[in-house]
């Protein structure tokens, strides 16, 4: 399959990405980019988590703003503000979880993957620029691919390992998820 074919399937602004990252003479062998609604599916259980959460803290505020600054308690006391203050931090974590599957949704949209003749390539399109990580042949260990039913799946590019296992400092391993026809 021609490279050409891999880039019309992206949408405009990541073929632009892939473009600028690009250096001279590079030719792509491969682009694609991550399913949306995959990130979803890895985000559910903290979404679920979040429900209770999310409601206990939002019990927990009202109760608190309730209970100090209610008509019957008078003049509001000053350890009513700790326990409001309190109970700010569990309410934010608990709609960051609750946002969790529409930032991943919403990164995967702007991620593509590619394979050229000299690196791999993992791209992500963001407001203030773009993020590039890129794995050149040397630092490519094994590959392992994990494909479901229909074809698509992961593919985890490990760093080569030694006798002595991973070192501090050594490089993580990359992962293309949710790939279309991940055995391409």
């Amino acid at each position: 399959m021609d490279a050409v074919n891999y880039t019309t399937e992206l949408p405009m602004h990541l073929r632009d990405v892939l473009e600028t990252e690009r250096e001279q003479g590079e030719t792509l062998f491969w682009a694609g980019q991550p399913d949306p609604f995959r990130a979803v599916r890895a985000e559910w259980i903290p979404f679920l988590f979040a429900i209770p959460w999310t409601a206990f803290a939002l019990f927990w505020e009202a109760m608190a703003i309730g209970l100090s600054f209610s008509p019957q308690v008078g003049t509001p006391q000053p350890i009513g503000w700790v326990f409001v203050l309190f109970g700010l931090p569990f309410v934010g974590i608990g709609v960051a979880m609750l946002a969790s599957p529409f930032v991943a949704m919403g990164k995967a949209r702007q991620t593509v993957y590619a394979i050229t003749n000299r690196r791999i390539l993992i791209l992500e399109a963001k407001r203030s620029g773009r993020e590039a990580r890129s794995v050149v042949p040397q630092y490519v260990g094994d590959l392992q691919r994990t494909e479901r039913g229909d074809g698509s799946g992961n593919l985890t590019i490990a760093p080569p390992s030694n006798r002595l296992g991973n070192l501090p400092g050594q490089a993580a391993a990359s992962v293309f998820w949710g790939v279309k026809n991940v055995r391409e």
